[in-house]
Parts: structure tokens; C-alpha cells; sequence
């Protein structure tokens, strides 16, 4: 019973010296193990995947940041058409080039809101973004009156 325990002890610290030792050779002596192949892991493409990655998720992070603080800007221009402060057309003026370069705002226009142009869905996403407010937020405006104003106003685009 003792033999076995032992053979597999021996065993254990055999294959973590030989282990220690390819790790200390890779520290000592990179190039000649890379060279003679004992760089089992590739370690220096490894840490530029692993920097790679990182850049991006950094670029990601940046871009979810940027589009919170765009959804919020739009909450507020909702906010302002619905208190009458501002027109269809000037909502419009300061949506549209905060969605010209959103991801994936050219595919809602034009086939979920099914809108002819930019302008026609930037307007429906103004008006929808308001009426999200009236909905979800309780905001104290006659609904029928508000779209039956913003339709006015949408069948003015050109």
C-alpha cells in the first residue's frame, strides 16, 4: 500500500519539477525555448490576445456609455416635445446626429418602423420616445391630442 502512495508521490513531483523547470527555462531563456519548442503555451500571443481583448472591451464599454447618455438626451427632447418647447422638426434637428451613427439605427428605421427615409425615422422615434413617457413615466399630457399633433407635424417631413 505504501509502495503505491509513494510511486504516485514520486510521480507528482517528477511532473511538477519538469514543469517548474520548462517555466524557469522560459524565464531565463525565451527565445531559445521558443526555438527548441518547450513554449507549450505561446505565451507571447496569449498576452496579445489577452491585450487585444481588453481594447475591446474598453471600445464596447465606450460605445454602451455614449449610447446611455444618447437614450437619456432623447428622454429629455421627448420630454420637451410633449411639453411643447419644441417642434417635430427641432427634435428631429437634435436626434438625428446622435442616431445617424447609433449601430443599428439604420435596420430600425427601416424595416421595424418601416419609415422611407432617415428623417421619417428619427421623427417616429421622437414621437415614440414620447409617448413611451406618457405610458411608462405617467407624464401629464392628453395622448390623442399629442399624436394627433406629432402626425400633423410627421406628414410635413419631406
Amino acid at each position: 500500500m505504501f509502495a503505491t502512495h509513494r510511486t504516485g508521490a514520486v510521480s507528482l513531483a517528477s511532473l511538477a519539477t519538469l514543469c517548474l523547470t520548462i517555466g524557469m527555462i522560459y524565464v531565463i531563456a525565451p527565445n531559445w525555448a521558443r526555438a527548441n519548442g518547450l513554449d507549450v503555451w505561446n505565451l507571447p500571443a496569449l498576452q496579445f490576445e489577452h491585450e487585444k481583448s481588453r481594447q475591446e472591451v474598453v471600445a464596447i464599454e465606450l460605445q454602451r456609455e455614449s449610447i446611455l447618455r444618447e437614450i437619456e438626451a432623447a428622454g429629455h427632447i421627448a420630454g420637451s416635445l410633449l411639453d411643447g418647447t419644441l417642434s417635430l422638426h427641432e427634435a428631429m434637428d437634435h436626434l438625428a446626429p446622435m442616431l445617424e451613427h447609433r449601430p443599428g439605427f439604420d435596420i430600425v428605421w427601416s424595416l421595424q418602423l418601416r419609415e422611407p427615409t432617415f428623417r421619417h425615422g428619427v421623427a417616429r422615434y421622437a414621437i415614440n420616445r414620447a409617448l413611451l413617457k406618457i405610458d411608462r413615466e405617467g407624464y401629464r399630457t392628453d395622448r390623442a391630442s399629442f399624436i394627433a399633433l406629432m402626425e400633423a407635424q410627421y406628414a410635413e417631413i419631406k
